[in-house]
């Protein structure tokens, strides 16, 4: 038997099958998300670098006051991993705005499960694995939430990797697609 998004999602409640279905009355089309815009982009010896990313997983907790909200920032060539001040909790109302501004720091390892590793692939194709760093988000753009939305975090980001020359410093701006898991 085929059960469909429509049939699911009745009266606006939300069915769990074997996975979450999100429903919309919007219309797909016209809130389709432009996902050209989600990367990472520095430059480094020269050469100006984009870096697609899919996504930024944020990880819930029941006990604001106790646990921090962890993320995940994926894409192709990039993994950055790390945890959301303690008095910045997106939540589950999608409280979005209460990270604009604020620091937010990248760690070298971390993750839902503590098992990710931070990293940028490089011109050469090498990964430079992150040391430590931040961004700072400054707007968030979209209107539909989920992991089929368009919601947008985008701003600025500082991180200290190490190359095959040392540790360095790359800066520059990013834009992702977040939602969040929990």
């Amino acid at each position: 038997m085929r059960i469909s998004k429509r049939t699911l999602c009745l009266a606006g409640s939300v069915l769990v099958a074997s996975s979450v279905v999100a429903c919309s009355s919007r219309g797909d089309a016209k809130h389709a998300a432009d996902t050209q815009e989600w990367k990472l982009t520095f430059t480094y010896d020269g050469a100006d670098v984009e870096l697609p990313l899919q996504k930024m997983h944020v990880y819930l907790v029941e006990e604001e006051q106790e646990n921090a909200e962890v993320f995940e920032i994926t894409g192709s060539g990039v993994t950055l991993v790390g945890t959301f001040p303690m008095d910045c909790h997106v939540g589950y109302d999608d409280n979005w705005p209460v990270l604009v501004g604020k620091a937010v720091t990248i760690d070298a390892r971390g993750g839902a499960r503590d098992d990710m590793m931070s990293y940028v692939l490089m011109p050469d194709g090498t990964k430079a694995f992150v040391t430590g760093g931040s961004f700072v988000p400054e707007k968030i753009t979209g209107e539909i939430d989920g992991m089929d939305g368009n919601r947008t975090v985008s701003g600025t980001f500082v991180l200290r990797v190490r190359t095959g020359l040392g540790e360095e410093e790359l800066t520059g701006r990013f834009a992702v697609h977040c939602f969040t898991l929990g």
